[in-house]
């Protein structure tokens, strides 16, 4: 089977509350969104350029055995949710192919903008949900869409996380997220803004304060924590 991908690697989740997980990731090349900001950098500005063919068998996957082992794969961006088919063909092959002892765990990093679409419904997905604020560059119209958001919340597993740098970051996500603060604390993990390691850890002490104030998770960004700026890990 050939897959459209800007890069594929093995390492470890970074975010969230399977962070620390080893993981296969696949990254899809396009984003409805164009994110810019001085706090913190798109995973895909680096793959915009590039979109490869790759067997998923010989190329992404090459060693079933240790696909096996590490028992998750990560689909992220870009924005993956514009792959919805593509990633629902993908899963169907590898859980079907009769050469896992497990069934892979299976995680979708989004921005929250793309509604699940029939390809994905009843399949067990966790959402890694992580909407942008006007930080981003982006018009609300543009990264803000409540119904999408809604479904997301709605789904098992699910979680949200959202990048803090400044009180107005704080104040515009308790103003246009007070419902997933009020139904769905529980999915809510606030990560600190960096783009390196040193400025992860300034920041760090502000938002853990601020997760504790609001009685909700915090995540720090271990691949930073752990490779710096370095890419493609």
């Amino acid at each position: 089977m050939n897959v459209k991908l800007a890069e594929h690697f093995y390492s470890i989740q970074g975010e969230g509350p399977t962070a620390g997980h080893p993981a296969l990731f696949m990254r899809f090349q396009k984003c409805n969104l164009h994110c810019e900001s001085d706090q913190w950098v798109c995973d895909t500005l680096e793959q915009m350029k590039h979109r490869y063919n790759f067997d998923l068998e010989k190329d992404v996957i090459k060693d079933w055995g240790k696909l096996d082992r590490t028992n998750r794969i990560i689909f992220t961006g870009g924005e993956p949710m514009m792959y919805q088919s593509q990633i629902a063909e993908i899963i169907d092959f590898i859980t079907q192919s009769g050469r896992l002892a497990y069934t892979p765990n299976i995680e979708i990093e989004t921005n929250g903008t793309q509604l699940i679409s029939e390809h994905l419904k009843g399949m067990e997905i966790q959402f890694n949900c992580s909407p942008k604020l006007s930080n981003s560059g982006n018009s609300k119209q543009m990264r803000y869409n409540l119904a999408a958001l809604n479904k997301i919340a709605n789904t098992k597993g699910s979680i949200f996380k959202f990048v803090i740098a400044t009180e107005q970051d704080r104040d515009e996500l308790l103003k246009d997220f007070d419902w997933l603060f009020k139904y769905y604390s529980d999915k809510i993990w606030l990560m600190p803004a960096g783009l390196s390691r040193s400025q992860q850890w300034l920041s760090a002490p502000v938002v853990a304060q601020l997760a504790m104030d609001l009685n909700v998770k915090l995540a720090l960004r271990n691949h930073i924590m752990i490779w710096d700026t370095k890419k493609g890990v």
